[in-house]
């Protein structure tokens, strides 16, 4: 495998500049031929430098791998401001004759902010491919070329920021098939019911997400509350979908994907594990694929009922 340009660097702005010798809709491939230098920066990303086919969401190392996982938020501070909730633990005492009883419960505070709209993640994946000398190559997905296009800027900048370095992929690039593909976004966990005290210490990454001892709180009610119900099995994400754990319910033809990321939801989908295991974040979370999305809120559980009651 031959390489026709090598980028480094932390960030470019202009393809132009870097990919300009490429003719409109000419197919650029990018990628990182893997030397022994590179195996721990590989590896990093949660992918074995060793066998062909391996496919994943690319972890968060930074502010464009963050992007390409989790999506992003643009505020419109050119708009009047909307009203929001934050959900809280709230706690006071009741007062029952000489008795004073603590009690505390969720609640959705409202407060002010900026309108924001939600830019979806690219989920760019990035695969091992080994050639026929033995050699191997991170790749990511072709595209036409074209000065203007943010999604091949993206992927330049996803490995600047992972690898410090890209190579454009000359000659001699093979190409994955449907059957050499091997998705390792996710980590199945021991199948049955497994008591809670365990089950959370598998999810430690998961719990490492939430950014304040508050969401965590509210996180791991979330999660003992799905675990209760008594799921079949139990899958959670690796990569670029650490943070999240998936609930199997084969038996109702049910999933439940929950999320460390306040702010977001638990979203309700159909179908069969292996079909699920081989989508990307995107095709996950895209609207007419989840039966329902029940938002972080103060009445989560009382709408989760209505699936797993």
């Amino acid at each position: 495998m031959t390489t026709r340009s090598v980028l480094t660097g932390r960030r470019i702005r202009n393809l132009a500049r870097h990919l300009g010798f490429f003719e409109l809709g000419e197919s650029v491939s990018l990628g990182l031929l893997v030397t022994a230098e590179r195996f721990t920066a590989v590896e990093r990303i949660g992918l074995t430098p060793a066998e062909h086919g391996l496919t994943l969401l690319p972890v968060i190392r930074g502010p464009v791998s963050r992007f390409n996982a989790e999506g992003r938020y643009l505020i419109r501070r050119d708009e009047s401001k909307e009203t929001a909730y934050r959900t809280v633990r709230w706690k006071w005492i009741e007062r029952h004759g000489d008795e004073r009883i603590e009690r505390e419960e969720w609640k959705d505070v409202p407060y002010l902010r900026y309108p924001r709209i939600f830019v979806s993640p690219p989920s760019v994946e990035l695969s091992l491919v080994q050639d026929d000398a033995g050699a191997f190559t991170v790749t990511a997905p072709s595209l036409p070329y074209d000065p203007q296009s943010a999604e091949l800027l993206h992927q330049v900048n996803l490995f600047l920021e992972l690898f410090g370095e890209v190579h454009v992929l000359g000659v001699g690039r093979v190409h994955l098939n449907a059957g050499d593909e091997r998705r390792v976004n996710w980590q199945l966990l021991p199948h049955g019911e497994v008591p809670w005290d365990v089950l959370r210490a598998h999810l430690t990454p998961v719990f490492e997400r939430a950014r304040s001892q508050q969401k965590r709180a509210f996180l791991n009610e979330r999660l003992e509350a799905l675990a209760a119900y008594g799921p079949e099995f139990t899958v959670v994400g690796a990569g670029g979908f650490t943070g999240y754990v998936l609930f199997a319910f084969p038996q109702r033809n049910l999933f439940v994907l929950e999320s460390a990321l306040y702010g977001n939801a638990t979203y309700i989908l159909r179908g069969d594990w292996e079909h699920l295991a081989t989508l990307t974040k995107a095709d996950l979370l895209r609207g007419d694929l989840h039966e329902a999305r029940v938002p972080h809120q103060a009445t989560w559980g009382e709408q989760l009922k209505a699936y797993l009651a």
